[in-house]
Order: C-alpha cells, then sequence, then structure tokens
C-alpha cells in the first residue's frame, strides 16, 4: 500500500504541475462566483435553485418550476408519476427542516437533496425528511424525491432510505417511493435544463435574471472542465494521463481495467485521507470540551460523544447547545434535549436566539460554518453559551 501511495502522490504532483501551467495559459475569462473566492458549498447551489424555482412570472405563473417538471417527464417517459403533479401555490424552502430544497403545495411536496459534491449520504437521510413530510399531512403518494448528486454515475444508498424512526421495526421506503423518485446529476441534467430550457426563454427586460443564470451555468461548467476555452487544456491533460497510466494502443477493455484499478487506489489513498482527516477533527472537538470546562465550570460538557456539547436546564427544560460537522459545514445548534416530551421552540425563550442561529425547525436553531472555520464557529458556540447564561441569570432559573 505504501508503494501504491508514493505512485499515486507522485502521479497527482505531476498532474498538478502540468494543470497549472496550462491554466496560466487559458485566455482571459472572468466569472463573479470564481473571483469572490466564497465557499460555494452545497447550501450555496440550494439557494442558487431555491430563487430560481421561487420565480413566477407577471401572470403568476411558476414558470421554472414548471419547466423542471416537465423536464423530468421527458427525461424519463416510463415515469408516469410526476406527471400528477399540479402546480398551484408552491411554498419553496431552503434548509427549512434541513432539508435543502422543499417544495409543499396543496396536493404534492418535493423534496431536493443536493449531493453537488458527492457527499456522503448521511444516515437514514432521505427516510428522515420523508418521515418530516409526512409529519405535514402529506400521504406518502404525494411526495417525490429528487436527488441530485454531482454525475449520474453516483446512486442514492440502501441505508439513506431506511427508516428507524418510531419503530422496532425498520422500514425500507425505496420501494415506497421508487416511482416517485428521480435522480438529476448537476452535470448531465441542471446543466441541460438550464441551457435548454431556462436560459432562452427569460424575458429580454429580465436582464439581471439572464446574467446571474449566465455566470451559474459558466460557473458549473467550470467546476466540471466544461468550459469552451478549456477544451484544449483538457485534450493535453488527456495526453498527459494516457502516457502516465501507458494506455496507448491498448485494446478498450485493458483500457478500462487500468483505469479501474488506478480509482481503486485512489478510493483506498481517500478514505485513508479521510480517516486522517476524521482523528484531528476529533483532536480540535476534545480541546473544545476542554476550554469549554475551562470557561464555564458550571455547564460540564457531555463526555463520550464525538462532538462537543453542553446541558443546562432553561425553564425546566433540558437544552443542548452544541457543534457537529455534516457534509454541508460546520455548525451550532441549540435544541431541546431529545428526552423532552414537548421540544417546539415556538414562543419560547430559543427563538431570541435566531439573530445569531438563524436556522430553525420544530425543535432547534442552527447556523452553518464554512468547513475549516473552526475558530468561528467555536466562538460562536461560546456567545450561545453565554446568551444562555445571561438568560438564567436575569430570570435567577
Amino acid at each position: 500500500m505504501e508503494e501504491i501511495n508514493d505512485n499515486l502522490i507522485k502521479l497527482l504532483n505531476e498532474f498538478n504541475i502540468a494543470y497549472s501551467r496550462l491554466k496560466r495559459s487559458l485566455p482571459y475569462h472572468l466569472n463573479v462566483i470564481d473571483e469572490l473566492h466564497i465557499n460555494v458549498n452545497e447550501n450555496a447551489h440550494s439557494r442558487i435553485l431555491c430563487k430560481l424555482l421561487q420565480y413566477q412570472s407577471e401572470s403568476g405563473k411558476y414558470e421554472f418550476l414548471e419547466s423542471l417538471i416537465n423536464y423530468i417527464i421527458n427525461k424519463d417517459k416510463h415515469n408516469v408519476s410526476f406527471s400528477k403533479i399540479k402546480i398551484k401555490n408552491p411554498e419553496i424552502t431552503q434548509e427549512k427542516e434541513r432539508i435543502d430544497l422543499w417544495v409543499k403545495d396543496k396536493d404534492y411536496a418535493i423534496i431536493f437533496e443536493n449531493k453537488v459534491y458527492d457527499a456522503n449520504d448521511q444516515e437514514a437521510q432521505i427516510a428522515r425528511y420523508i418521515v418530516k413530510t409526512r409529519a405535514y399531512r402529506f400521504s406518502d403518494d404525494k411526495i417525490y424525491v429528487i436527488y441530485m448528486p454531482s454525475t449520474g454515475e453516483k446512486e442514492a444508498s440502501e441505508q439513506t432510505w431506511i427508516n428507524v424512526s418510531n419503530s422496532q421495526k425498520p422500514e425500507n421506503l425505496k420501494d415506497i417511493f421508487q416511482d416517485r423518485y428521480v435522480k438529476l446529476s448537476f452535470r448531465e441534467d441542471i446543466l441541460k435544463w438550464l441551457k435548454g430550457s431556462i436560459l432562452p426563454n427569460i424575458r429580454y427586460k429580465d436582464k439581471y435574471l439572464h446574467s446571474a443564470i449566465n455566470q451559474y451555468i459558466d460557473f458549473l461548467e467550470g467546476i466540471y472542465s466544461l468550459r469552451t476555452i478549456e477544451k484544449q487544456m483538457n485534450m493535453e491533460l488527456d495526453k498527459f494521463l494516457t502516457s502516465q497510466l501507458d494506455l496507448q494502443g491498448k485494446d478498450e477493455k485493458e483500457c478500462i481495467n487500468i483505469l479501474q484499478n488506478k480509482l481503486n487506489d485512489f478510493y483506498g489513498l481517500t478514505s485513508m485521507l479521510e480517516k486522517r482527516k476524521g482523528e484531528y477533527r476529533q483532536m480540535i472537538f476534545n480541546k473544545w470540551k476542554e476550554k469549554t470546562k475551562s470557561l464555564f465550570p458550571e455547564f460540564y460538557p457531555n463526555e463520550g460523544r464525538n462532538y462537543t456539547d453542553i446541558s443546562l436546564e432553561i425553564g425546566n427544560k433540558k437544552i443542548n447547545v452544541l457543534i457537529n460537522e455534516d457534509s454541508k459545514g460546520l455548525y451550532c445548534q441549540v435544541q431541546f434535549d431529545p428526552k423532552e416530551k414537548e421540544r417546539t421552540i415556538a414562543g419560547t425563550w430559543i427563538e431570541s436566539l435566531k439573530d445569531i442561529l438563524p436556522k430553525s425547525s420544530g425543535d432547534c436553531v442552527w447556523k452553518y460554518i464554512p468547513c475549516n472555520n473552526y475558530d468561528e464557529v467555536y466562538n460562536l458556540f461560546v456567545d450561545v453559551i453565554k446568551r444562555c447564561k445571561c438568560h438564567l441569570e436575569k430570570n435567577g432559573l
């Protein structure tokens, strides 16, 4: 394995040298999203898509949402379920109840799960979102799921469909929703939809909308190396890999085997890197626990967890303040302890934290911080605890 890793690292270094050299020779190109140098994570893509789907024409029609449904119907002629969707007065939200994109209308609800950077599916992720949608009184035959990976190769994992909530026997939802499930990849589908169905149909007066979608299309093409100006560079990189992997003159089957073996090696190296990253991440969480004990000796961090959190009581209810991380980044969250029978935050003091923890669901408020901004998320965590402490002291709790 050590020899494989050395060869992979050597190949990566040489590829990066070639890529940097060719990148510098590209013609002048400006994309505002690129130049902002912001963390364009899954949330950012979801916000853009949410704004697009919320678009209404002067007549009040949700033209882009209707266009996306039509794209799905035309993409899969055998899937007739999506043709039953009748758009009336949809509520279109982003990150509500932790669902990336959520469309709820009178007679249907659509769950969008965004995996633009191919993050792993969280445990029972789609199942949990279906359960949350059921709680809004949508029956299963009215709930649709759209899974959005980076490319068409990625599939939703089996475990993401397993519902384990309030049941001794896990419920596999995959078969139940197979007729109301579709996969739309960003590379093969979202780009095609934006370029073929949205951009050509924007009214001339909507110049800012036209410009924004043009920039977003170009940004996505940059992610997938599809920009026209990069065509020559990509051809040169393809020649480089053909030479380095000794593919020239070999038949197609042999080339596939060589490439698959190399991909397997990369997966192995990636797994090792992820494992090492997780170990360092846990070290940070452990240091935070010790630091929190020193800053707030009256509140002790909970032990035995792979994240940082404390528990306190406000108004005879147990509250958890925590820092954790998922595929969208680090986040600070305040929630009612899961053991509390009544956990809705509506009308409680926790709602007053929404100025610094703007996202909310039924039992918690939170804020995402971009990956690797560890100091920022811990400082927010400390500020939240201070607010909680101040509330306790002010109200004599």
